[in-house]
């Protein structure tokens, strides 16, 4: 109605365009400052009386607006974010695979260590060492182990420092302060209940008797439900570092729906309209340059946004991302195509995106398009009659990089003075064509404008996703080299368990190619079944991080079976390399050690 649209103006002040008005300023962040000790949930009450005294509650409503005040804490922002969540989910995962790796491990070898100690232990038993002190033995030994590890792993941070704080993003003061110091402390506590109690339990059962005979090792389950474990974490993170860095490819070649290869450009704000006009018409004769032009929004990132009315109405219709003004040759610059209508060319004519066209025809019930429709906008529109005309509607295109995209519908006004960005398309990205554009910038005015590949920038955009890449692809390398050397202790140990069963073999007939393969049967099928199943968990572990992403890379099932082809190859020659020796040697000197 007429009523309240004289209401909305009134709300709206004199200048639509100006920040003391309520349409388009009512939910900008800010920051408030607490006296210590004070709880943010006790100020709700006040908050919601603030909002009674000062906003036009009613008349926003009207216009279909509902809005409430909250805080919450700056500590928990960065911590609460879904960004952030992710980051430290796949971490997580990552680090607890790579310390469960190592703690099998380490137990795995000291329970193999037990037919060499085993004798020594009954004998304690016989002087009267009980349970208590055969467990006390074994912690000892492993917090020396774990204190020597500990003293080893500052030495190679430190040593390292310079890449992990690249990779990380984050110093290494930041990382051990005081108030993480507690998650160190408590996980070494863990791996050190963890690592010394499983084996002392495992020392424990040794029969007294083991003094005055041999000794027999029967704990052939426990090391191979450990070396398994073992196979499985190591599939897991090596098909996840692969699924991640296909999506991180997927991401970086993800099309945004503009040709951003050959441009570059740089901030012009803050800079007078005669020194935008000099700068451009500066590197617009520079060799190499195809066509330059200005433009408020980068596309690199998210936009500002206001809201769609009609002509004589105050209802908002919806909130889109406003990419404000550019110049006429501003589809031209980006290589996006008007797929309907024409380029606009005066101050009161606009582009839209589909996205926007769709919306606004579903909305108002129209069926024959946008073009030529006449729409009010906040910030813009400077009253009620200052209407803007619909004269193209370009392709859709993304907004933000993939993992912050901003999916609103987008619209774009026209200005005829240079804008905010100088954007710049060259016929080949070489240091000679950069160099001159950056010479023609200082020509202007010398050290002030610093160039910008818009590769480059999404690149550096990806930062968190090649943190998280590179984080995995250390933890399993770590992780497979662990489960190699288990693969070899644990190797070590059957063939020195089986060396008479093996010595029989040979000497009715058995061949060397034989006598390795029964020990590739034996740990192939349990290989194969762990990387079966490390493959199937990193599908999952990969789907769950992806779920709130639209662009997805397929995980397609030859990745599953080259990393399982490749990681059953690797331990298939570990074996035939731990085995070659005992299938070649004298089925005599086997025997007589018996």
């Amino acid at each position: 109605s007429l009523d309240a649209m004289d209401e909305m103006m009134r709300m709206m002040g004199s200048d639509f365009r100006s920040t003391m008005n309520w349409v388009g300023n009512d939910r900008y962040i800010s920051r408030v400052k607490l006296y210590p000790g004070t709880d943010p949930a006790s100020l709700e009450d006040a908050l919601t009386a603030v909002e009674d005294k000062y906003l036009p509650l009613e008349d926003l409503k009207s216009a279909g607006v509902d809005i409430h005040y909250t805080l919450s804490p700056l500590t928990a922002e960065h911590s609460s974010s879904p960004g952030t969540k992710r980051t430290n989910l796949i971490l997580g995962v990552v680090a607890a695979a790579l310390i469960l790796a190592s703690v099998l491990n380490y137990i795995m070898i000291v329970i193999s260590s037990l037919l060499g100690r085993a004798k020594g232990l009954a004998v304690r038993r016989c002087y009267g060492a009980g349970n208590g002190s055969i467990m006390g033995i074994v912690f000892k030994e492993t917090l020396i182990n774990l204190a020597v590890s500990l003293v080893l792993a500052v030495l190679l941070i430190l040593a390292l420092r310079n890449p992990i704080e690249y990779v990380l993003t984050t110093s290494l003061g930041a990382l051990f302060s005081p108030q993480s110091l507690w998650v160190l402390i408590l996980t070494v506590a863990v791996v050190l209940l963890i690592a010394a109690w499983i084996p002392g339990r495992a020392f424990q059962s040794i029969p007294i008797a083991v003094a005055f005979r041999n000794y027999v090792d029967n704990k052939k389950i426990w090391k191979r439900t450990l070396l398994f474990l073992q196979i499985v974490l190591a599939s897991l993170l090596i098909s996840l570092l692969s699924l991640i860095a296909m999506q991180y490819n997927r991401w970086v070649n993800d099309d945004p729906g503009f040709d951003y290869e050959r441009l570059v450009g740089c901030p012009m704000s803050g800079v007078p309209y005669s020194t935008r006009n000099a700068l451009l018409q500066s590197v617009s004769s520079v060799p190499g340059v195809e066509i330059a032009g200005t433009a408020d929004e980068t596309m690199l990132f998210g936009c500002s946004g206001n809201n769609v009315y009609m002509p004589g109405e105050s209802e908002e219709l919806f909130n889109v991302g406003d990419l404000y003004s550019a110049n006429g040759n501003w589809s031209e610059l980006f290589g996006i195509d008007i797929i309907e209508g024409r380029n606009f060319s005066t101050p009161k004519e606009v582009m839209v995106d589909e996205n926007f066209a769709k919306r606004l025809s579903e909305l108002r019930g129209w069926t024959d398009g946008v073009i030529g429709k006449q729409i009010l906008m906040s910030e813009h529109s400077e009253s009620g009659d200052d209407v803007f005309t619909i004269v193209g509607v370009f392709e859709d295109v993304r907004v933000g990089t993939v993992v912050y995209e901003d999916t609103r519908p987008n619209i774009l006004f026209y200005n005829e003075n240079p804008c905010e960005y100088l954007i710049i398309k060259v016929s080949s990205m070489t240091p000679e064509v950069l160099s001159g554009i950056q010479s023609a910038l200082d020509g202007v005015e010398p050290d002030r404008y610093e160039l910008m590949t818009y590769t480059s920038a999404i690149y550096d955009a990806y930062q968190p996703a090649r943190t998280i890449r590179e984080s995995i692809l250390a933890a399993g390398v770590v992780t497979v080299l662990i489960a190699l050397f288990g693969l070899i202790g644990y190797t070590a140990d059957e063939t020195g368990r089986r060396r008479k069963e093996v010595a029989l073999r040979k000497i009715n007939g058995a061949q060397s190619g034989q006598i390795i393969g029964i020990f590739i049967r034996d740990i192939g099928r349990l290989a194969v079944i762990a990387v079966i199943v490390g493959c199937v968990g990193s599908y999952f572990v990969f789907d769950l991080l992806l779920q709130s992403f639209e662009v997805k890379a397929t995980a397609p099932v030859w990745l599953f079976i080259a990393v399982a082809i490749a990681l059953l190859a690797v331990l298939a020659a570990v074996v035939i390399a731990r085995c070659y020796d005992i299938a070649r040697s004298n089925p005599a000197d086997s025997l007589r050690a018996e």
